[in-house]
Formats: C-alpha cells, sequence, structure tokens
C-alpha cells in the first residue's frame, strides 16, 4: 500500500486555497489541519427539534493538503441503535452499532455557520466515504473516528475519493456496493 503524506509535496504547494478564516478554537489540530466538533445543540435549536435523534457527533476538518479544489469535510457520525421515530438502519455487517460518513463540502461556503450549528453543513454528492462500525459504546465509536480524523490533520490519512483504499483498509467496505 502507498500511502500518500501531506509532508511529501507541502500543505501550501498542493492544497486548495482556503476563501474563509473560521476564529474558532479547533478541538483537534495538527501540522496540516484543524477539526471542529459541530455544535449539535445548535443544530437541533435550528431545527426547532425537541429531542436528539441518532446524531452522535459531527466534525468539519479542514485537509486543504488533501485535494486541490476541496479544503474541508464532514465526517459524521450516527448510532445504530432501534429508534421508533427514525427509520431503521440497513445493517451492513450483523455487528454494527454505529455508522460515519465523509463528505467533501462546498469550498465556497463559510464554515463557521456549519461548525456553530447556524447553518446545514454544505456537504458535496455523493460522500467520500461510509462504513459501519462495531463499537461498545457512543464514547468508543467517538474516539475511533477521533483518531482517523487525527490522521488527517497530521497529513497521514486524505480524506479524498482518490484514497478510498486507505480508508476500506481501516474501516471495511460495508458500505460500498461491488458490482
Amino acid at each position: 500500500m502507498v500511502e500518500f503524506r501531506a509532508q511529501e509535496t507541502g500543505p501550501s504547494e498542493r492544497g486548495a486555497a482556503i476563501p474563509d478564516a473560521v476564529n474558532l478554537a479547533p478541538t483537534l489540530e495538527g501540522p496540516c489541519g484543524r477539526a471542529w466538533l459541530v455544535d449539535l445543540a445548535g443544530v437541533r435549536r435550528r431545527l426547532d427539534q425537541a429531542r436528539p435523534d441518532t446524531t452522535v457527533a459531527a466534525w468539519i476538518v479542514e485537509a486543504s493538503w488533501a485535494h486541490p479544489v476541496w479544503h474541508s469535510y464532514l465526517v459524521g457520525l450516527v448510532h445504530l441503535r432501534p429508534d421508533p421515530l427514525v427509520l431503521q438502519p440497513i445493517l451492513h455487517r450483523p455487528d454494527a452499532t454505529h455508522e460515519f460518513w465523509l463528505f467533501a463540502l462546498d469550498p465556497d461556503k463559510p464554515r463557521a455557520p456549519q461548525i456553530s450549528g447556524e447553518q446545514r453543513a454544505a456537504m458535496l454528492f455523493p460522500s467520500n466515504f461510509g462504513a459501519q462500525l462495531a463499537c461498545p459504546s457512543d464514547a468508543e465509536a467517538m474516539k475511533t473516528i477521533e483518531a482517523a480524523i487525527n490522521e488527517i490533520v497530521r497529513g497521514t490519512l486524505s480524506p479524498d475519493t482518490d484514497f478510498r483504499r486507505d480508508w476500506v483498509a481501516r474501516f471495511g467496505a460495508s458500505n460500498i456496493e461491488v458490482r
């Protein structure tokens, strides 16, 4: 497996321009990027949603080194526990307890309102990657995803679709349809 590292080309030499400054303290930071936990309470207030949904966490991840156009990504994590107000999930692996998705974000939309929950995440479709996990708790699922986000901000795991094989190597291909 060939592993791309941001340091090989330098984040500023290859990366996408970042048109908006985010002046919020990042939750995670590394030499090649930053990541912020999205304020889910703010999202739920904006949606006038009185009860929590299945979303465990969401992060906006800045990794301009990963692609010449996309500078930021959304990583969303949901639990797959039964919920009478939510459609039952499709399990792609029988032991799945959580699912996460990785999306590129629209590079022309400001990120700070997405982080604070004032605006909906400006995800680009289709997703870059998604997988189901088997974790004993929401906290363990968060640790698993935070480890991947730490690799992104260190520049050792690219969120770009050209490196999907690296994500499959870590998390499996449970959500990838093979034809």
